[in-house]
């Protein structure tokens, strides 16, 4: 079976250090895009748009590197229980299709308490 990555994308509570801060390289290293903040700038989003670009940027990077496509909807994000609070969103990429089958049956399989929806 193919390599599994598993990708979190954490600390979205330091999103203003993220977006102003351009000495600080996380997201430009996570996405492989070191002028992602111009980009990013120029489509006048706001903030609460920043996870989905983020993670279809990520997709694009990881899709360079030969691993298949993961749609947003194939996102699982995780949240404080009882308060909604985003904490970081799991995905999973694979080079075979079985490694989709895998996370689609793990996705739907999970405890109702513990069920990761979009």
């Amino acid at each position: 079976m193919d390599r599994n990555q598993w990708a979190t994308t954490t600390g979205i509570r330091n999103l203003t250090r993220y977006l102003e801060d351009e000495s600080d390289g996380r997201v430009a290293g996570l996405i492989d895009e070191p002028n992602w903040r111009d980009e990013w700038r120029g489509q006048r989003r706001s903030r609460r748009h920043f996870v989905p670009y983020l993670l279809q940027k990520f997709d694009s990077a990881m899709t360079t590197l030969g691993y298949r496509a993961t749609p947003l909807r194939g996102a699982a994000n995780v949240k404080v229980t009882g308060m909604g609070v985003f904490l970081y969103a799991l995905v999973l990429y694979s080079r075979h299709p079985l490694g989709e089958e895998f996370w689609q049956t793990t996705l739907d399989s999970a405890d109702k308490q513990l069920q990761m929806k979009l």
